[in-house]
């Protein structure tokens, strides 16, 4: 099966050589691949359990009955629930995902309640992401529910381009929305799919386990840094987890290329981690229960903070309060209350969520009086969506060409001239910070494309002085297409791809069609990935 295109669950890459010894008892020889396999029957029952209910609380470790931090996690059938206390001041965060709807809540001694609503389930408050140090094979957040929600919030043109991805993958047209959500779940991988080890060869000397257990390594996904797994020999259970932190100066296109190129060498790997880990943890677990399901829980989890010299920084000890499995948990768990004078931010009226409307949490309000509200707040509600409207309907159809005051680089082209490849449009401009800050790492995403057999193309703002453009491109090394566009601000060629905030970029297909607006990064590797998979047919 090919790669999933985006990352999915902790896929446990272990030693490739065998380990003998007494398992439970018996003389038995494991290979990595069940080394990792045993680590994963310890934790996936917390996913097929009906329902869930974890309570911890974090000491220092050198007062452990003096908690700062006290969490709460629940799920039940697809609801789902979180709170985080901190003792010292008061200030809690909640979240709660209910019927497929998102709600979060921050409170503070300082400032008034502030809550948000999405419109669908938010992977970032799911609880297994805030428990993850308990169960860190179950370290993923993606299953079908919220699948289905990413593919019904999607926009017209965000779908095709998911489409044509998932078009790719199968080999054949996905006639439709039912369909693509199929291919996109067969792809992602759910369930046990998603725990599938992996194995690789650790280099030598590069971990020593304490006694009396084994170690392996693992990361997340094909990416990122690998970390070092430790089971006790004899039950297999978990006792330590080493886990490594980016050095903060690692340049902009080694992150690039470290964090989005898919598979990377695994040598490449542990040579980037031994030049740029910054600082590295040793969760150490401890005081183990074996729950329903064949889970086993360490109650106890003492987290330490190094720095590269494997000098501590922090310790601080996790303790389990409470723990059910399976329980009747009521409605009222997964419910979340507004105080008076709350300032919401009610996305629910965005299929995105990306807009909201406004308003505080006011009992005593009439419906006349929240009629009045929710018209205010909606005007900017309906000017977004008129937005994405006009965007949606330049699907499929021919690109606005390049209306260009002047070429910094190259002579001018057109669209036309670009036929038969994937087109990136860059939108920047000098007084945008983010888009002068990723300006070093360009050279990197246009070899990219072209490899991929496709061309980016970076349109600045017609305000934008050419002398200037032409300084930072000489700076940055950049040799691609770069014009400034006629008209007025931000000019003609911004607006007629509606362009509303920078850095943004537009995908144009090979028959010089609008496909898409989004992140430069993110359509470079839609354009990577159509392209391999388009090369393994």
């Amino acid at each position: 099966m090919r790669r999933a295109w985006i990352a999915g669950a902790l896929c446990l890459v272990v030693v490739s050589v065998g380990y003998a010894f007494a398992a439970k008892g018996a003389e038995h020889v494991l290979s990595p691949e069940e080394l990792g396999q045993a680590l994963v029957r310890q934790q996936e029952g917390v996913d097929k359990a009906d329902s869930f209910l974890l309570e911890w609380e974090v000491s220092p470790a050198d007062a452990p009955d003096q908690p700062r931090n006290r969490h709460v996690v629940a799920w039940r059938n697809g609801d789902s629930y979180y709170r985080h206390e901190r003792l010292a001041d008061g200030h809690t965060n909640t979240a709660a995902i209910r019927n497929g709807v998102t709600t979060t809540l921050a409170t503070s001694t300082k400032r008034e309640p502030e809550a948000h609503i999405w419109p669908f389930p938010y992977g970032d408050v799911h609880p297994l992401r805030m428990a993850w140090v308990f169960f860190p094979v179950l370290h993923h957040f993606w299953n079908d529910d919220m699948a289905g929600a990413a593919l019904r919030q999607a926009s017209a043109s965000r779908r095709e381009l998911l489409r044509r991805v998932a078009e790719a993958e199968e080999g054949r047209k996905l006639a439709s929305d039912q369909e693509l959500l199929a291919a996109l779940l067969r792809q992602y991988g759910s369930g046990s799919e998603m725990y599938r080890p992996q194995s690789v060869t650790l280099p030598e000397d590069t971990h020593r386990p304490a006694e009396g257990n084994l170690a392996f390594a693992c990361r997340l996904g094909r990416r990122g840094w690998f970390s070092i797994v430790e089971l006790d020999a004899r039950s297999l259970w978990l006792k330590r987890l080493v886990t490594f932190v980016n050095r903060r100066d690692m340049p902009d296109e080694v992150a690039q290329r470290f964090h989005t190129e898919d598979p990377i060498e695994v040598a490449e790997t542990w040579e980037l981690q031994a030049t740029y880990a910054l600082g590295w943890r040793r969760i150490e677990f401890s005081e183990h229960r074996e729950l329903p399901l064949g889970i086993v829980m360490p109650t106890r989890v003492d987290f330490h903070s190094c720095r590269p010299d494997g000098e501590e920084w922090t310790h601080n000890v996790y303790r389990v309060t409470r723990v059910e499995v399976n329980s009747n948990l009521s409605d009222e768990q997964f419910e979340i209350d507004f105080p008076e004078g709350t300032d919401v931010y009610d996305g629910s009226y965005d299929p995105q969520g990306f807009i909201a409307v406004r308003y505080t949490q006011d009992s005593a309000r009439t419906g006349e009086e929240w009629q009045k509200v929710l018209a205010e707040g909606m005007v900017e509600v309906n000017a977004e969506l008129e937005q994405r409207r006009e965007i949606d309907a330049m699907l499929g159809r021919p690109a606005p060409e390049l209306s260009a005051r002047a070429w910094v680089k190259d002579p001018a082209v057109g669209l036309a001239d670009l036929k038969g490849r994937y087109v990136v449009l860059l939108f920047s401009s000098l007084g945008c910070g983010p888009c002068v800050r990723e300006a070093p790492g360009l050279p990197r995403m246009a070899e990219r494309l072209a490899q991929a057999g496709g061309s980016l193309v970076n349109v600045f703002a017609a305000n934008d002085s050419e002398d200037k453009v032409r300084e930072l491109a000489e700076a940055n090394g950049l040799e691609f297409p770069i014009c400034i566009s006629t008209g007025d601000g931000w000019g003609d060629v911004f607006a007629a791809y509606h362009v509303e905030y920078i850095p943004k970029a537009c995908l144009i297909d090979p028959e010089g069609n609008f496909l898409a607006q989004g992140g430069s990064w993110e359509l470079c590797n839609f354009v990577e990935q159509i392209h391999k998979l388009a090369g393994e047919e």
